[in-house]
């Protein structure tokens, strides 16, 4: 039994048909559709039209941003796809689609993948928390997602972090890939307008940049991604290594909160920049330097490590979902 399943990114989305034991058949990437709902639907219909010549499939399971009510199929709020904003996934597919489909939010797509097949396996309580374009995760209670009344448990972009008196004071800022790439743009006077994620992040808050003639140097010609990120940091650049001490221990001290409030058995970064070996023991570094301001009056262990299943998770927990869902597994 075969199932097509994307993952929705605020850049790009991914795609693969996968079998009930996580067996890849074929896989892809594209651009998002962000512009409309109607490319929204199309791109799915589409993939689903093409790939159902050369396989058996027996339903669809989507990850993206968001606010997701998965028991109804319901989109809330879709994140970067402002398009998708109070829509019935189970309405808009129910006259093109011949098959189910499943939808959940990205970052608990991750959670659940790690939960079924990577290293939250052996706990009953525990957080991933997915840097990317936002701050993804998901809260896991008694081995289930817990999303609270609302549906907001576990967005973790939207908890304040700064003294900033707008956007700039939230973890989606603060703590997102997404951003510190942005404050690296502007550190290094790259036109911003160039950065990948640019149109989604200036739909949220407003990106102020003066750019002088000098600016825009044949050094950063193709910008900055993670990878040259850390090649800079690596190689002793001031900017990046002011930015990226900024940016753990910002992450420490959402990573503290969280042990604090819900004092979870793990705590596990995901997202591309999870790949970087030292990240994980600075965030650590910083967890230790923080802890010092509690004078020994508490002592918050933090077991923190890394997702297991990489960029691949999203894909895998949707298809968890979807197998829950429709009482295949």
């Amino acid at each position: 039994m075969k199932v097509l399943v994307f993952d929705f990114g605020g850049t790009f989305t991914k795609y693969s048909v996968l079998d009930i034991k996580r067996s890849l058949y074929e896989k892809g990437v594209e651009a998002s559709p962000l512009q409309s709902q109607e490319e929204y639907v199309e791109f799915v219909c589409g993939k689903y039209t093409e790939l159902r010549r050369r396989h058996e499939l027996i339903g669809i399971a989507i990850s993206m941003p968001g606010l997701i009510d998965e028991k109804r199929g319901f989109i809330q709020t879709g994140g970067s796809f402002f398009t998708m904003r109070n829509v019935s996934i189970r309405k808009l597919f129910k006259e093109r689609l011949p098959v189910p489909v499943a939808i959940e939010n990205d970052g608990k797509c991750g959670a659940l993948a790690e939960l079924w097949a990577g290293n939250l396996q052996d706990v009953s309580d525990g957080i991933v928390l997915t840097l990317g374009t936002a701050l993804a995760g998901g809260i896991i209670k008694d081995r289930q997602i817990h999303k609270g009344s609302s549906l907001t448990a576990g967005e973790f972009s939207y908890i304040i972090l700064g003294e900033e008196r707008d956007f700039r004071s939230t973890a989606f800022y603060q703590c997102s890939t997404s951003c510190l790439l942005l404050r690296a743009y502007l550190k290094k006077h790259i036109d911003v307008r160039t950065n990948p994620n640019y149109y989604v992040l200036s739909q949220i808050f407003d990106i102020e940049q003066e750019l002088a003639e000098e600016d825009n140097t044949a050094e950063y010609s193709q910008g900055i991604d993670g990878r040259k990120f850390f090649d800079m940091l690596t190689a002793g650049d001031r900017d990046i290594q002011e930015l990226y001490q900024e940016y753990t221990y910002n992450l420490a001290k959402l990573i503290l909160n969280l042990q604090t409030i819900y004092a979870p058995e793990k705590i596990l970064i995901g997202g591309g920049v999870s790949k970087q070996e030292r990240l994980i023991g600075d965030i650590y570094q910083q967890c230790e330097k923080q802890q010092q301001y509690y004078q020994g009056l508490i002592d918050i262990k933090v077991d923190l490590g890394q997702c297991r299943l990489g960029s691949e998770a999203n894909q895998y927990g949707a298809l968890y979902n979807f197998l829950n869902q429709y009482k295949i597994l």
